[in-house]
C-alpha cells in the first residue's frame, strides 16, 4: 500500500527538516533536564528517609529505611514516594499505623 508522494516545494521540505531538527534538540534538552531532576529528587528523597527500628540486637546487616521498604513495592516510583512522604511523613516517622 503505497500512496503517491505529495508535490512539495524544496523550500517547504527544507524548513520542515529544520523544524524537526529543532524539535529533536529540544526533546534531547528536556530529556537531559528530566534525568537531572530525577537524580536530584532521588538524592533528596534518600536524605529525608528515616531509619526503621531494628528488631534484633544481633542484626549486623545495614538498617532498612522506610524508603527502601516502600520503594520495594511494585509500581512505586520516586514521585509516588515523594507524595507519600510529603503527605504522610510525620505519620510514618511516628509509626502511627492507624492514621495511615
Amino acid at each position: 500500500m503505497r500512496a503517491e508522494r505529495l508535490p512539495v516545494a524544496t523550500t517547504t521540505a527544507r524548513l520542515l527538516q529544520e523544524k524537526i531538527t529543532l524539535l529533536f534538540q529540544q526533546l534531547a534538552f528536556v530529556h537531559q533536564h528530566l534525568q537531572e531532576v530525577v537524580l536530584k529528587f532521588e538524592t533528596k528523597l534518600e536524605s529525608l528517609t528515616i531509619k526503621a527500628p531494628t528488631t534484633s540486637a544481633s542484626n549486623t546487616s545495614p538498617e532498612t529505611t522506610d524508603h527502601d521498604i516502600l520503594a520495594s513495592i511494585p509500581s512505586v516510583g520516586i514521585f509516588v514516594l515523594a507524595n507519600f512522604f510529603g503527605d504522610a511523613g510525620v505519620l510514618i516517622q511516628n509509626r502511627d499505623y492507624a492514621a495511615l
